[in-house]
């Protein structure tokens, strides 16, 4: 049954975050970088609400309404089978002197006035469950005149008035480098709710994330979600990384194969004589999520190179034959994967061969007493797969995060106590940074982001810090010092300082925590 009182974004993971979605008579504001795609955000939040029924209103500030309806169509949503129910509102062809055939338009962008005479229309005419959409709202600050604190204003009180008539108001706005109280006033005083977009990386943009900033009807989850875009198809939330392992002759190739089947129906072996020797890889889509699966060589030579497949692993699927376990090698792996403390599940493969032992025996076998998820399947069957996929994705995804975060977390929280630092995280050094294991919040990230671009052009110095031998790497950002310092093989310290030629206080503290990092990781 729909719930009329609470609008979807049409992106399962936010409207869980989001408690079911946006209640009707809230606002919510999605923000981020240039390049952050956050406006995807917008326009599938209104296809959405479009497709159940629901009356939407957008602003096009930033682009002609003949390209708004274009970028629909691009993500594979066309809303011309909804006219009666979507109007654009034109905010932008009397900026370029261009002609417009919408019911509404601002007859002066650059005015505030003129915006809002034809804004308050809309809002006047809008009934509860309404949908009023402002495709930018960082268009609208740069096009007029009266600077972004007056329109900021403006929103605000178009905010009250589409409240009180139950309706919802949904904002994108871009950080196009405005100052930082303007900045503080959108994403902390605008709306009821709002979600940071950002970007993994710096000058190239190598992913992205999602996370829930401030929420006055929900809790904020801690961790950020990642996601990619799809055209068609919008925004899926987006598991980077999850490895297959087992070993040699377990069944991984098999797993893999059929996980491909689910969806896309590609992956991609190479082997020799029917024997993995580089790894599979496929990419599947199950349940809103998109997938990355990675599967490893399972000859006793690799297993101590685990650890290195498994870097950046959100996830980690255990393959065991049960006719011929192999209970030597897979103890060896499984000892292995425990170490990198990220969900995990056994499944007991290749279930129709003869003198199969069932998951309870296997258990036994392996010496899992705890509560280790042991499933029986056929790495053959897609819907043993499905389901152990499944069960995997859901303990990744409500995962509330290891001892090992949550110490690193306190470490953190130590270290940004100490006089001088303005903000300090502890980042991953695989090729994929995993905001999820960032602790420090947004700053966290940023930082982490800072520390990436440097060391990719610094590629001694990477490797140095990947192994935990640099002592520290000092540059000068933004005014500030930005320390990185190698702490093991898998992490290092970021530390962002005041520049007042007086680290050694900040220093000693940095390199107290990366001692603690590296006892955490019992290094």
């Amino acid at each position: 049954m729909i719930n009329r009182n609470m609008k979807k974004t049409g992106i399962p993971t936010l409207d869980d975050c989001l408690k079911g979605g946006i209640p009707i008579g809230k606002t919510l504001l999605f923000y981020g970088k240039p390049l952050s795609e956050s406006d995807v955000f917008v326009m599938q939040s209104v296809f959405t609400n479009l497709a159940e029924d629901e009356v939407c209103y957008y602003v096009a500030s930033g682009y002609s309404p003949e390209v708004a309806r274009s970028g629909f169509r691009d993500y594979g949503w066309d809303t011309s089978k909804y006219a009666r129910s979507f109007e654009i509102i034109d905010a932008y062809s009397p900026l370029v002197g261009a002609s417009s055939s919408e019911r509404f338009i601002v007859k002066d962008p650059e005015s505030i006035e003129s915006c809002d005479e034809t804004i308050t229309a809309i809002i006047d005419m809008l009934s509860p469950g309404d949908m009023l959409m402002f495709s930018s709202l960082s268009s609208l600050i740069d096009h007029c005149a009266c600077g972004g604190e007056e329109v900021i204003r403006h929103a605000r009180r178009w905010n009250k008035m589409a409240v009180l008539r139950g309706a919802i108001v949904v904002y994108n706005f871009t950080d196009r480098g405005y100052d930082a109280e303007l900045m503080e006033h959108v994403t902390n005083g605008l709306c009821n709710a709002a979600v940071q977009v950002g970007g993994l990386g710096a000058d190239m943009i190598y992913g992205h994330f999602f996370k829930v900033h401030a929420c006055d009807w929900a809790k904020p989850p801690e961790k950020p979600t990642l996601f990619k875009v799809n055209r068609p198809g919008g925004i899926t939330v987006h598991i980077p990384k999850i490895l297959i392992t087992g070993p040699q002759g377990s069944g991984k190739s098999t797993f893999v194969r059929t996980a491909a089947t689910l969806s896309a129906g590609k992956s991609v072996s190479v082997d020799r004589m029917g024997t993995t020797i580089a790894g599979d890889h496929a990419q599947v889509t199950i349940k809103g999520f998109s997938v990355d699966l990675f599967g490893t060589p399972g000859q006793k030579k690799f297993i101590p190179s685990l650890r290195a497949f498994a870097v950046d692993a959100m996830g980690i699927v255990v393959v065991v034959d049960s006719a011929k376990p192999d209970v030597e090698n897979a103890l060896d792996i499984l000892r292995t994967v425990k170490q990198e403390g990220v969900p995990y599940i056994v499944v007991a493969g290749k279930q129709d061969a003869r003198n199969a032992m069932d998951a309870e025996e296997i258990k036994k076998q392996l010496g899992l007493w705890g509560g280790e998820p042991v499933m029986s399947i056929c790495s053959s069957s897609g819907r043993d797969v499905q389901q152990a996929l499944e069960t995997l994705i859901g303990m990744v995804v409500e995962s509330p995060g290891s001892g090992t975060e949550e110490k690193f977390g306190t470490i953190i929280d130590g270290l940004r106590r100490v006089r001088g630092v303005r903000a300090a995280a502890i980042v991953s050094t695989g090729g994929i940074l995993k905001a999820a294991e960032i602790p420090g919040g947004v700053q966290g990230e940023r930082l982490a982001f800072a520390a990436s671009t440097i060391l990719t052009t610094a590629e001694a110095a990477s490797e140095d810090l990947g192994q935990g031998k640099l002592g520290r790497l000092l540059v000068d950002l933004d005014g500030h010092t930005l320390m990185v310092m190698g702490a093991d093989d898998k992490n290092m310290l970021v530390v962002l300082a005041d520049h007042d030629g007086n680290l050694g206080p900040v220093t000693a503290e940095a390199e107290r925590a990366v001692e603690m990092i590296r006892e955490v990781r019992g290094k």
